[in-house]
């Protein structure tokens, strides 16, 4: 009786989504088989609720790439005049008739829609299991991933109305398969006794931004005398999750792009050493949380971790001189006190080779090391699945490595702002590691530039969504970020194709108004955003998007080296842009048939710029550790860039923006090129490294002093 009434409700459902004899059914998208690591269980619960969000074809993309490539070539005579929000949200618009198609399917079906997106090219709806199968004619199910334990519900196939064919372009994450990826950090830690932080922290206020359909909360984090565990940090009330397991396997699904291989250094109160004891930290992207296991002790000792060298960066007059500020409107900052700049020397001290501080990059890349005056660069950090950064950690990191910043004040206001999306928090009390490289190494190197934290939360259907929203509630606001650095990525064959176009054009949106995108490529070599295994060669995503810049790893100076775990390669989604096709050719060129058959050849090629990513010292709960991974590199360039763009706007300009067309027309000048390195995976040694462009560090590293000259 009971599955007799099933089944009649369920021929209930079909009827009533079914479309006329005229607007027939079509199968919209299709997957063959169930991906590897996934397994089926059982038909999903007619009454579990599903959040899904509809693409509508978007009116003029093609004129969008258009419009990014002449505000972002030198020579254009658009060059740098960027775009504003409503000539942008014009070109990705969806046409009425999509907007009123899709709309009156829905209404027939009484789902009602909600405009995600400031352009209308969005649309979410929240459904039950029963509704989704008679709108789609389909037959959703429950999907375990084997290795985590976590449940997904998808479908291998769905179908739309014939009506809306041409209208609608996708539907997601209905045959989204993302594998979760739970990524460890290993730590050596040296045993010892750490200072006691002179200061602690607590949030000053926060404000609101309406963004689209997603709240999002901005706050300052500020030095108070208020111990850190009593702060509150700032967060939106959090709606009803649809499937807790599907928000499970959307927490794990990004990897972080760094190894986070780390060793701790600390004194003890009792020897100038002490024995090193090694540990592994397993700590998941899905939390903050982290458990240790202990390994056994290594086999040498190390001295105390402290800043070790005392040379800083050459300083220009450019940088220090006043000029006319720019006339782009931006968002007001708030500008910490200026500080005369410490002895300066054009040579990195030997400890550079070893450990990184900000000292070293300053020396290596001859980055300035007086503070940002414009008042109007700024610079922001993505961070996903649960990552927090602790301000308390963040002063204790100047203090040792940029005295000169955290003595410029009796006490470190507005070290970072806090921007919330899908419910996204700063943990001031479980800060954890990739949060704290990519605060520290921008606070740490962009010397007064304003710095916002943007934390994504988990309130969204699984991680790829939540890029979705951040990109979403930035493109939603009237001033766009001029810099931003995201450390996390997936590999390319793990993303839809509609999906991967569609976050490709609105990280295009944000580059046609003037937005510099930054991604680390990754740290598997060849095998991927992690080392895993493989046959052909894995590239990562975002970083084969052609609107983003990517960014590779080195190590070492005179000369420096690339990277081995340095990602990089060939797209096999997107084809090469023509902005680099010169570059690109001349390797393959020199590659001659390595490797031949392994990768796509007309591919986007990436990276496209590197930085040093190995041995980054950083300050975490109150202790001293080094980090690697490519996810140090775009932190240090994004700096880089924003102390660029105050450069710039203090001789009346306007900022980079998308960088790639002018590093491949003519950048590529004012970079160390790379020549001496591989990234071995998939069983190869990988690509070599080789002058010129190459796909482990991209055109080379940047010159400050050099690529001023060129921008200014």
């Amino acid at each position: 009786m009971f599955a007799a009434g099933l089944l009649l409700f369920g021929a209930f459902s079909l009827a009533l989504g079914r479309p006329t004899i005229h607007d027939e059914f079509r199968v919209h998208d299709r997957r063959t088989d169930v991906p590897n690591g996934f397994k089926y269980v059982a038909n999903a619960d007619p009454n579990a609720m599903l959040d899904l969000r509809i693409a509508l074809v978007q009116s003029n993309p093609v004129g969008l790439e258009t419009a990014l490539y002449d505000v972002s070539t030198p020579g254009s005579k658009s060059y740098r005049k960027y775009l504003t929000k409503s000539q942008v949200d014009a070109l990705v618009a969806p046409k009425i008739a999509s907007v009123q198609a899709v709309k009156t399917w829905l209404s027939k079906n009484n789902v009602t829609a909600e405009t995600l997106s400031s352009s209308g090219d969005w649309l979410a709806i929240r459904v039950p299991v029963s509704k989704a199968n008679a709108l789609l004619n389909t037959q959703f199910n429950e999907y375990t991933h084997e290795q985590t334990n976590l449940t997904a519900l998808r479908t291998m196939s769905y179908s739309v109305p014939a009506s809306v064919k041409g209208h609608l372009d996708f539907i997601y994450p209905v045959t989204s398969f993302v594998v979760p990826r739970a990524t460890p950090a290993e730590m050596r830690v040296l045993r010892g006794r750490a200072k006691k932080s002179s200061g602690r922290v607590k949030g000053k206020g926060s404000r609101t931004t309406a963004v689209a359909a997603k709240p999002s909360t901005k706050s300052r984090v500020v030095v108070s005398t208020k111990d850190a565990s009593t702060s509150s940090p700032s967060s939106t009330t959090r709606p009803t999750s649809s499937v807790s397991s599907d928000t499970a396997v959307a927490s794990s699904a990004l990897s972080l792009s760094s190894s986070l291989r780390s060793s701790l250094t600390t004194a003890s109160s009792s020897a100038a050493t002490a024995s090193v004891s090694s540990v592994t930290v397993t700590t998941s992207s899905a939390a903050s949380s982290a458990s240790v296991a202990a390994s056994s002790p290594a086999s040498s000792s190390s001295s105390a971790s402290s800043s070790s060298s005392s040379t800083s960066a050459i300083s220009t007059s450019a940088v220090s001189s006043s000029a006319a500020s720019s006339s782009t409107v931006r968002s007001s900052t708030t500008t910490r006190a200026s500080t005369p700049p410490p002895i300066q020397t054009t040579t990195p001290d030997d400890s550079c080779k070893t450990k990184i501080t900000p000292e070293c990059i300053q020396a290596i890349y001859n980055v300035p090391s007086t503070p940002a005056s414009s008042g109007q660069s700024n610079l922001f950090v993505a961070s996903f699945a649960g990552e927090s950064a602790d301000p308390a950690d963040l002063q204790k990191f100047l203090t040792q490595f940029r005295p000169d910043v955290s003595d410029s004040t009796d006490s470190v206001q507005d070290l970072f702002g806090v921007q919330s999306i899908d419910g996204g928090t700063n943990n001031l009390v479980s800060a954890t590691t990739e949060a704290t490289l990519d605060i520290q190494y921008t606070v740490g190197i962009a010397t007064n530039v304003n710095t916002t934290f943007v934390t994504v939360g988990s309130e969204n259907s699984d991680g790829i969504a939540g890029f979705l929203d951040i990109i979403n509630t930035l493109i939603a606001q009237d001033d766009v970020p001029l810099v931003m650095t995201t450390s996390f990525g997936f590999n390319e064959k793990d993303i839809p194709l509609g999906l991967a176009n569609n976050l490709c054009n609105a990280y295009a949106q944000l580059g046609a108004r003037g937005t510099t995108i930054l991604f680390g490529s990754g740290d598997g070599g060849v095998s991927g955003i992690q080392n895993t295994e493989c046959t052909d060669f894995v590239p990562t995503f975002p970083s084969t998007c052609p609107f983003v810049t990517s960014v590779g790893g080195t190590k070492s100076f005179g000369p420096e080296v690339a990277a081995g775990f340095s990602s990089g390669g060939f797209s096999n989604v997107f084809a090469r842009p023509s902005y680099q096709d010169a570059a690109v050719t001349a390797y393959l060129g020199g590659l001659g048939d390595m490797n031949k058959g392994l990768f796509n050849a007309t591919g986007r090629a990436f990276p496209d710029i590197a930085a040093q990513a190995q041995s980054f010292q950083i300050v975490r709960a109150g202790q001293t550790v080094s980090v690697s991974g490519t996810s140090a590199a775009s932190p240090t360039v994004a700096s880089l860039i924003a102390l660029l763009n105050d450069a710039i706007f203090k001789n009346g300009g306007q900022p980079l923006g998308f960088l790639n067309p002018f590093l491949y027309q003519s950048g590529a000048g004012a970079l160390n090129d790379i020549t001496s390195g591989s990234n071995p995976g998939c069983g190869t040694e990988g690509f070599p490294a080789a002058e010129g462009w190459d796909p482990i560090t991209g055109l080379g590293t940047p010159d400050f002093v050099k690529l001023l000259n060129l921008v200014k």
